[in-house]
């Protein structure tokens, strides 16, 4: 079962924007932007102010175990072609994993599906993006 996401208002926003202006492009990856579409619309919308810490949002640095290997990956998430850092860390917020973790909390197990079987994680470590890579960022 997918778990219930929590998106920050101002996020929820700059991805409703980013779906919408990305769909009017002929060359867009329209089944993720709609993929996206959807998981914004399902999400619970929480005024900034009140956002709990350890939530995958945009920009934090993101820790996942692949529940079948018990590799651990780090990463921040973030929507393509915002201007930000862009490093081997960054992942695409329209990324079959990007999608699945968008709106989750430490500790949530996510089972995603993908074109060859699905894609089982849980969240291990949520932060600021000052924590991603060396402490001089």
């Amino acid at each position: 079962m997918t778990p219930p996401i929590l998106l920050p208002e101002s996020h929820a926003e700059r991805l409703r924007t980013f779906v919408r202006e990305s769909l009017l492009h002929r060359d867009a990856d329209t089944h993720s932007l709609k993929m996206l579409a959807v998981e914004v619309d399902r999400s619970f919308v929480i005024p900034d102010e009140n956002f709990p810490l350890d939530i995958v949002t945009l920009g934090k640095s993101v820790t996942v175990e692949y529940l079948d290997t018990g590799d651990l990956l780090e990463f921040m998430l973030m929507i393509p072609g915002e201007p930000q850092e862009v490093s081997p860390e960054c992942l695409s917020v329209l990324s079959p994993l990007g999608l699945a973790l968008l709106g989750t909390r430490r500790g949530d197990h996510v089972e995603w599906p993908l074109k060859l079987g699905s894609l089982n994680i849980r969240v291990h470590q949520v932060q600021e993006h000052s924590a991603l890579g060396s402490a001089s960022k």
